[in-house]
């Protein structure tokens, strides 16, 4: 299912495992979505998992399993389906690790696909392969609260952010970003009215949308209410931040989104740029922990735009916001810490042998 220019997958544990010296096999859609492997890592092509159209995938991901694992010393699991993919292979070969970095119970509800007759039996049934993986694999979880979801404790590796060394340019006082999927869940139609209540500011959208959000965007685009870059890869996009006046996460008030910090934010404030997010639980801690910001209620586009205005007049305060945020995530939501640890984890995982 993931882009295979997942932030977190792509940008941050293959670099980390590949600096330690580890030889490392990417299996993912690289032809469905466009993208080639990184450099210097072998690249494995599967068909995409979309929407109900998941059986090819999971087939071809479990012979790809079988036939890879046997040279490998760890396999690295990241979408829920390969668990499917991965039932009865144990860990004959291979170590096999489901990296948890979704609620995927929690965000049924948010599947248009899924029927809404069908999405508490899902949840059941995901929260079973949860357990059943718990079993029989090694579990990596990205939040501390994805604990209360397992009965046994595992390893943590926070789902942090690149963190540049040196604190960003200060933040200017017009151009307004957003940097991530695009969907009605994660505020698209907001951020489009936003644009329209403040056209003074520069609104600029960064990411690929969903097939209900992209018609509405593109109309927003050519109209010129605000630009609409579509995918950009990470590593580019989170230049793109630096100077912005602010970035916005207004997340809907989702289960899913109740627990998982979206990683956004902290790479909002790892560039120096405020953040102006709903109150999530996870996202508003964040912002109040770290000072880099303001929360408003969900769905209230109203106080969005007086806070962007608020921000675009007071310069003392937006300079104060992007230091505070820039000093909070450097030293507490930064992978130049966080992947040390991961590749220690993955490394005692390959010489601790399963039974």
């Amino acid at each position: 299912m993931h882009d295979p220019e997942d932030a977190r997958i792509r940008h941050r544990q293959i670099p980390a495992l590949t600096a330690a010296g580890m030889y490392v096999t990417y299996a993912a859609p690289f032809r469905a979505f466009g993208r080639t492997p990184p450099p210097g890592v072998r690249g494995i092509d599967l068909p995409r998992a979309r929407g109900r159209r998941r059986l090819r995938a999971v087939l071809r991901a479990r012979s790809m399993i079988r036939r890879v694992g046997k040279s490998a010393d760890i396999i690295i699991l990241h979408d829920p389906d390969l668990l499917v993919a991965a039932a009865g292979l144990g860990n004959k070969d291979g170590r096999i690790v489901w990296d948890v970095h979704e609620d995927t119970a929690a965000a049924i509800g948010m599947r248009e696909w899924v029927p809404p007759v069908l999405r508490r039996p899902l949840r059941w049934l995901i929260q079973m392969a949860e357990h059943l993986a718990e079993k029989r694999f090694s579990l990596l979880l990205a939040e501390h609260s994805y604990a209360e979801r397992f009965r046994r404790p595992h390893p943590v590796i926070p789902n942090s952010n690149w963190v540049p060394e040196s604190p960003p340019e200060p933040p200017g006082d017009t151009r307004v970003v957003y940097l991530g999927s695009i969907t009605t869940p994660r505020g698209g139609r907001e951020m489009i009215e936003v644009a329209r209540a403040a056209p003074e500011l520069q609104v600029t959208l960064i990411g690929p949308a969903d097939a209900t959000m992209e018609p509405e965007l593109e109309a927003a685009h050519a109209s010129g209410v605000l630009t609409w870059l579509g995918f950009v890869p990470n590593d580019e996009a989170t230049q793109m931040l630096d100077g912005a006046l602010a970035g916005l996460a207004l997340l809907h008030d989702q289960p899913n989104y109740a627990h998982s910090l979206p990683t956004k934010i902290a790479e909002y404030l790892a560039h120096g740029v405020p953040v102006i997010t709903t109150p999530n639980h996870s996202s508003a801690e964040l912002v109040q922990a770290s000072g880099g910001g303001f929360v408003v209620g969900f769905g209230d586009v109203e106080a969005t735009v007086a806070a962007l205005r608020d921000l675009a007049r007071d310069e003392e305060q937006r300079r104060a916001l992007a230091e505070s945020g820039y000093r909070y995530v450097e030293a507490n939501v930064n992978w130049h810490h966080d992947a040390a640890e991961f590749v220690e984890t993955i490394r005692n995982l390959a010489f601790t042998r399963p039974h």
